[in-house]
């Protein structure tokens, strides 16, 4: 691809959107100017002019390699034996399986397209062409693109967040409905009683650990006193370091121990 490296001039095509002209392989071609954010009102007319055209120049070859690259890759595909074509990319190309992907993908969706499309960003490109994006939204952002809008990878990460939270919202409210049939409600009630079945038995068990625990604890319990001389001592010392369940046990043994904290460490 080929892009003129003369100064686009500028015009205005009547309905409002600035326009500009380069010449591409030898084709003169007239496209809108995309405002992106950049504020040019620092710089002379001349320099603005100059800089918008060399932008626009910057995105085509851009955005043709990612096409272009697309159908080289398709091509290059069909001709490999089924099994290489991955491991020919990587080796001969130097760019990972995804990529690739991406790129062939790409192609597929610019074909039959318009010439606008080989000026959009290829993080644009990548966006709209991608098969997790919805057609109809791909599609509407297309038909804006080639009237002149200037659409942001923003916007579209948008509208399509937008389209899978409402698709979300309609399954929801559509397994709302299929609950209010007979079969719904026996399944509600089923699953409800499953859940209880599993809470009643999580309960069980809790109390069973409690109960083992109470055990073991007074065991320890009765081999302190056995054992230990000083169960004043032991008995602060355990509730000092927030052991009351050991200190529970000895609480009937010791003598006169009334505050924890005045025990002597």
């Amino acid at each position: 691809m080929t892009i003129s490296e003369n100064a686009a001039t500028l015009s205005n095509s009547g309905n409002g959107i600035a326009l500009e002209r380069i010449t591409i392989d030898g084709r003169p071609e007239t496209r809108p100017i995309y405002d992106n954010g950049f504020d040019y009102d620092a710089f002379g007319g001349s320099v603005t002019t100059d800089l918008r055209a060399t932008a626009t120049r910057i995105r085509a070859r851009l955005a043709s390699s990612v096409i272009e690259t697309g159908r080289d890759l398709l091509e290059a595909k069909e001709r490999l034996p089924h099994g290489d074509f991955i491991s020919w990319v990587e080796a001969e190309c130097l760019i990972t399986s995804r990529t690739a992907q991406n790129m062939m993908t790409a192609a597929r969706w610019a074909e039959g397209k318009r010439e606008t499309v080989s000026h959009l960003q290829p993080t644009l490109i990548y966006l709209l062409s991608a098969p997790s994006t919805p057609t109809n939204i791909g599609a509407e952002f297309v038909v804006r693109i080639e009237s002149g809008e200037c659409v942001s990878a923003d916007a579209v990460r948008a509208e399509i967040a937008a389209a899978r939270e409402a698709k979300r919202e309609a399954e929801r409210e559509a397994a709302k409905l299929a609950r209010q049939t007979p079969e719904g409600k026996a399944w509600e009630e089923s699953r409800a009683a499953r859940k209880q079945s599993r809470l009643a038995s999580a309960e069980r068990k809790y109390q069973k650990e409690q109960e083992r625990r109470a055990k073991a604890h007074a065991a320890i319990g009765r081999i302190l006193i056995e054992n230990v001389s000083d169960l004043d001592r032991l008995y602060g010392l355990l509730l000092v370091a927030g052991h009351d369940e050991l200190a529970l046990p000895l609480q009937e043994h010791v003598r006169g121990m009334c505050d924890p904290r005045a025990v002597v460490l």
